[in-house]
């Protein structure tokens, strides 16, 4: 395999050297050159680089990004280019995946999933071929370099694959992960300057960031009307460059109309899968009207009401013992919801918690099914705000109005495996069920049913369970299962779980007789069993291989090693 170059432009920051050389160490097996581009007066951060037994070279030209990259370009002899930044953050495979594409001669241009970019296939860093870059250079109008070095520090990466997808030769590659560390960007489209992350080198952008906009608002229209599949950052970049300043009001117009459009073309969602084990009598009805029509509903009830049912919602909460089912998608949560609310002492909520109230996020919002990788929007504990939790019990109370006098109450979501001391702080009486599945079983099923591919689920598997594990030491009351010991012997593992709620196990006992009507391969109602086997067989030996380089020490502490494939 052909040994790339990377590139990696750094000033005033010697502190990011060593991490990211052990970074790129760690996860990167192949031959690579590494090369730091760094300022002749930039003392500390040559010194770290030497330290670190890294590559740099004197940046001899203007203090920009855009510099940097060229002259680096003109410097090295490699076949491949990584235009990289001090800031990202490496995952395994990402090298090997990039060039693999690059096996495809009319790609020139291999752009790298960042998880944290809004834009699911937009890339700020990205593999580059020398042969592209000689034969056509990066830009429609100068075949001389590789980044316009009319930009001072931002928008070099959208015209870099604007005009590689212009010519037909950019290749997404959503295998090759690499993170953005960044502190992230206000609506001005300016590094936020809040973060503890920022810095000289973050200011720095900002002051040129308008200067930068412009420029590239000017240059875009050259590749914007060559671009045959276009991505929706292309389209936000069409609408700005449209209507300049109004882009942001237009395109929130046109989100806006399409909604109202979804609205009034709303019908019942066909094969819905609740909760409870009966499908509730009221559902034809609610159903009808859709989601956003109940989230204003509820959200002009809470406006109306909160602050006079404050007080009643934390008294009729303390007096509920709430359970709450947590695990990642796909691990078996709906089918162990479903079990636990044929017990006669539970209430279960028919959907998931945060389809029934419109203070948490929900699972068309970003990220939701891997929610590990939107800690800023799933994430909550202690820390935070409880008081915004009475909101969410006071939907959850009015919705459990029916009752009667069964003292539990049970919640069932995914994204509550990262908000369990949040919810603990604020329900002085709550249990939590931690229900983990085979985690390359999870993978698979998050492919296939969600489009996901297995490397992301994967990480988003560990992650998440990583998470839970940690946040367990600070839990009161949490009883951790696996669903191969539900599906293998339900009887013993219902039993536990009763004497863990202080409920009689009984009612529970007949779970292994009856049908159950949960996502699954077959998409069919069935008993209880174990459908591991049926999604790994589904996974060849390379795909195995990749979900253990990503998840191999959370699989083996829950006992889901080599073993657990045969």
């Amino acid at each position: 395999m052909l040994s790339p170059v990377i590139v990696i432009p750094t000033y005033g920051r010697p502190q990011r050297v060593a991490p990211l050389v052990a970074n790129l160490k760690a996860v990167t097996p192949w031959d690579y050159r590494l090369l730091f581009v760094v300022e002749e007066d930039d003392e500390e951060t040559q010194a770290a680089a030497v330290r670190a037994g890294a590559e740099f070279l004197i940046n001899r030209g203007e203090r920009t990004y855009a510099a940097c990259i060229n002259q680096a370009f003109y410097s090295t002899e490699e076949p491949y280019l990584f235009a990289g930044a001090d800031d990202i953050e490496f995952r395994a495979g990402w090298l090997e995946s990039a060039l693999a594409c690059m096996d495809d001669q009319s790609v020139g241009v291999v752009g790298c999933y960042d998880p944290s970019h809004p834009f699911f296939d937009h890339a700020a860093h990205y593999l580059v071929r020398r042969s592209y870059i000689e034969s056509w250079g990066g830009c429609l109008d100068r075949r001389d370099v590789v980044l316009c070095p009319d930009y001072r520090h931002g928008c070099t990466d959208l015209e870099m694959i604007g005009v590689a997808k212009a010519r037909g030769s950019y290749r997404f590659c959503p295998e090759s992960v690499v993170v953005h560390r960044h502190p992230g960007w206000s609506d001005s489209g300016k590094v936020v300057n809040s973060s503890p992350l920022f810095d000289s080198t973050y200011l720095k952008g900002n002051e040129s960031s308008d200067r930068d906009r412009k420029l590239l608002l000017a240059r875009a229209p050259m590749w914007l009307k060559r671009i045959e599949k276009v991505s929706p950052a292309d389209r936000a970049l069409a609408s700005e460059v449209r209507w300049g300043r109004l882009a942001p009001m237009v395109y929130s117009y046109r989100r806006l109309k399409a909604l109202l459009k979804c609205i009034w073309a709303y019908r019942p969602p066909a094969g819905i899968i609740y909760t409870v084990s009966a499908r509730p009598w009221w559902v034809s009805f609610a159903e009808r009207l859709p989601m956003t029509g109940w989230d204003a509903l509820r959200r002009w009830r809470w406006c109306l009401l909160g602050r006079v049912a404050r007080p009643w919602v934390r008294r009729a909460a303390a007096r509920i013992h709430w359970v709450f089912i947590v695990g990642c998608s796909n691990s078996g949560t709906t089918l162990l919801a479903q079990v636990l609310s044929r017990h006669p002492d539970i209430w279960a909520l028919p959907y998931e918690g945060h389809f029934m109230t419109s203070a948490l996020p929900r699972p068309w919002e970003p990220g939701s099914r891997v929610f590990s990788e939107r800690l800023d929007l799933f994430r909550l504990t202690e820390e935070d705000s409880v008081s915004e939790l009475d909101e969410v019990l006071f939907d959850w109370l009015t919705a459990s109005r029916f009752r009667g006098r069964r003292p539990v109450v049970l919640v069932k979501s995914p994204n509550d495996m990262l908000r369990t001391r949040w919810l603990q702080a604020g329900l002085p009486r709550c249990s939590f069920i931690g229900l983990v599945r085979n985690g390359y079983a999870v993978c698979e099923g998050l492919r296939r049913r969600e489009g996901y591919d297995l490397a992301r689920s994967a990480r988003h598997w560990a992650k998440a369970h990583e998470i839970l594990l940690s946040d367990q030491e600070r839990i009161r009351r949490m009883h951790l299962l696996r669903y191969e010991d539900l599906c293998a012997n339900p009887t013993a593992t219902l039993t536990e779980l009763a004497s863990f709620l202080g409920l009689a196990p009984e009612p529970l006992e007949e779970a292994q007789s009856v049908h159950w009507e949960v996502h699954n391969l077959h998409q069919t109602a069935g008993p209880l069993r174990d459908l591991n086997s049926d999604s790994i067989s589904r996974l060849s030996l390379t795909e195995r291989d990749l979900v253990r380089a990503e998840a191999g020490p959370m699989l083996e502490r829950f006992g889901y090693g080599a073993d657990a494939l045969a």
